[in-house]
């Protein structure tokens, strides 16, 4: 019995980490973070927005928002669909893509910039 309650709490352990692990791969549903492990954007990114406090882009084909912070440097990007807006507010601590709302830890006073790049799409874009 004392070997069945182990492998359930194992089972049980090992389920709950798997949403924190994640897996380093380009294409991602629209909205899903993705972090990078430098501070890169890459060649042929364009800035798109800078500044403190609320910045927002609504990209007009699907692609991908890279985030940088300017005084840490780091960087986080967001898979985005055409026609969603992307809203980063420091102030508040909150990323949020065509509305839905992510909490993050942002340091309000430090200077962000946005950078978009076009993805092609494996399955042709809606409408």
């Amino acid at each position: 019995m004392a070997g069945r309650a182990h492998m359930l709490a194992l089972i049980i352990t090992t389920a709950s980490l798997l949403p924190t692990m994640g897996c380093r791969q380009e294409m991602h549903e629209p909205g899903t973070i993705f972090v990078a492990d430098r501070n890169l954007v890459p060649d042929g990114a364009k800035s798109v927005a800078q500044g403190t406090g609320v910045l927002r882009y609504t990209p007009a084909v699907y692609g991908k928002i890279y985030v940088r912070d300017l005084v840490k440097q780091k960087t986080l990007s967001f898979i985005v669909d055409k026609r969603q807006e992307f809203v980063l507010d420091a102030t508040a601590g909150t990323v949020s893509v065509n509305g839905d709302v992510t909490l993050m830890q942002l340091s309000p006073e430090n200077s962000f910039e946005l950078f978009f790049v076009p993805v092609k799409r494996d399955k042709p874009e809606p409408d």
